[in-house]
């Protein structure tokens, strides 16, 4: 009846990436990415930008939205920070260098 659906932790990692994909710059689909084979290219995630303080905020948002307990908040964090998600290092554009 009312029940609501429970997310796996795939579920909730992919919702995670979409967002920060949809934020990084430049900006991309996560879905598109993987469906392309964009992201079978080691390191693919580098030529993507989002802040560090911005990472985490998705990452709280979408944890608190799929409910997940807090005690398994920190496995998310490394799996995503530590996995494919944007850079958090912007690269320097080299014709602006003096």
């Amino acid at each position: 009846m009312g029940r609501k659906k429970k997310h796996s932790d795939k579920d909730t990692i992919f919702e995670i990436y979409r967002r920060m994909y949809r934020e990084s710059e430049p900006l991309a689909d996560f879905d598109e990415l993987l469906e392309s084979g964009a992201t079978a290219v080691e390191r693919w995630y580098m030529d993507y930008y989002l802040e560090t303080d911005r990472q985490y905020e998705i990452i709280e948002e979408v944890l608190k939205e799929h409910k997940v307990p807090k005690w398994k908040w920190k496995y998310f964090r490394f799996e995503i920070i530590l996995g494919a998600s944007p850079t958090s290092t912007k690269k320097e554009n080299p014709q602006t260098l003096d």
